[in-house]
């Protein structure tokens, strides 16, 4: 028994001793060093908005392509005024070979006239280069991005400008007789081509587009004139019916506008104009054209807008949201934001060079987010919180002025 009282002595002080040594090692390690953890404050935009969806109407008219392989001459969105060729249809495939082979000598013509009117000029083979390049890269470009409208003529464009860098020093001699050659091929050519070809020219000027939906009749300016509820209701619930053969339209003037359905205490709080921001990434101020009398709590509303057609030419039915309020200003992640017990005013501490800062925030109020706060930006004045600030989220008893070993 002596022996075991012994031991239980020998373990309770063996046990004594680590505890006393770990409290003792930790509050010696807590005396020589802080544990800081930040976080940067960064910029950042937010919006306190109202989801939103609704058709675009144009004033437009739809038009009858004849039959044959079409090729469109004028671009998507493009302007054209009245008596434009837009379009050319083909009665074979050998008669489109033709009319681009065409266009290709006719622009060669072209540049070795230009070429022996200016023959006593020095080239500017640098510029050629530039434009080149330049060209190259729009074209590369558009075709990235799905652009293709425009692919023929953009490649018409760059052979004419190599054709012009490979001859720009040759001699009248040698030039005119290309050139002779060149107007009786071009002669061939305009007749066999202007025997299988139909050309479409506008009736009025307008924006092009060859595509239609057959909704272009449905969506007027006429049919928005004091819409009601259940008018836009019956008219939203037509989807489209792209027409089998080929068709384009014309869309006239450069206003186009945008209705949708909004609850009745969202758009009676509308002023003349609103901010719409759609899936295209682009914002839009609009005016708020008209507002319908309420039904079940719901009105039509129609903004419009003389800018930016060519962004929405192609669509019908738009998503978006209805910007009521825009904010900039600087995240504070929950963690970093205190309160000043004897003000309440609201305060952050910063890590600058090694020592603790405090710096005052002035809140969004109205701003609630999941893990943030939103402090106003007051660019320009250091003492304010400022983007690229570390703010401190974590730490030992912090204080303004405090260095941080």
């Amino acid at each position: 028994m002596k022996n075991q009282g012994f031991w239980i002595t020998r373990i309770v002080a063996l046990a004594l001793f680590i505890f006393v040594s770990v409290y003792m090692g930790y509050h010696i390690f807590s005396a020589f060093g802080d544990s800081v953890q930040t976080v940067t404050a960064v910029l950042t935009s937010t919006a306190e908005s109202l989801p939103v969806s609704g058709v675009v109407a144009r004033d437009e008219n739809v038009f009858s392509l004849p039959p044959g392989l079409i090729e469109f001459t004028a671009a998507e969105a493009e302007r054209v005024s009245a008596g434009q060729t837009i379009a050319v249809s083909f009665q074979s495939e050998a008669a489109l070979r033709d009319s681009v082979l065409l266009s290709e000598k006719t622009a060669r013509r072209n540049l070795l006239n230009y070429i022996f009117s200016r023959s006593e000029i020095v080239t500017d083979t640098a510029a050629l280069d530039a434009e080149l390049r330049l060209r190259a890269g729009v074209l590369l470009a558009d075709m990235s991005s799905g652009q293709l409208s425009g692919l023929s003529q953009q490649s018409a464009e760059i052979k004419a400008l190599l054709f012009h860098q490979d001859h720009s020093l040759e001699s009248a001699a040698v030039l005119l007789p290309r050139i002779g050659q060149l107007d009786e091929e071009i002669a061939v050519l305009s007749s066999s081509v202007s025997g299988a070809s139909t050309a479409l020219r506008a009736d009025n000027p307008g924006l092009f587009s060859s595509l239609t939906d057959g909704l272009e009749a449905v969506w007027t300016p006429d049919a928005l004139k004091g819409i009601t509820v259940s008018e836009y209701i019956s008219l939203n619930a037509l989807r489209s019916h792209p027409p089998e053969e080929t068709k384009g339209r014309l869309v006239r003037g450069w206003t186009w506008r945008f209705v949708s359905l909004l609850p009745a205490y969202q758009a009676k709080t509308l002023g003349n104009t609103a901010s719409l921001r759609f899936t295209d990434g682009f914002s839009y101020m609009m005016t708020v054209e008209y507002v319908s009398s309420e039904v079940n709590g719901e009105c039509v509303v129609v903004f419009s807008s003389d800018r930016y057609i060519n962004r929405v030419i192609s669509e019908r039915r738009l998503q978006g949201e209805l910007v009521y309020k825009e904010y900039e200003g600087v995240r504070i992640p929950w963690e970093g934001l205190r309160v000043d017990e004897e003000t309440g005013e609201y305060y952050v501490y910063c890590l600058l060079l090694g020592r603790i800062v405090r710096k005052n925030v002035t809140l969004y109020s109205e701003l609630e987010r999941d893990s943030y706060y939103l402090a106003e930006y007051h660019p320009g004045v250091r003492t304010a919180l400022l983007p690229g600030d570390e703010i401190i989220i974590a730490a030992k008893d912090p204080y303004d002025g405090k260095v941080i070993r």
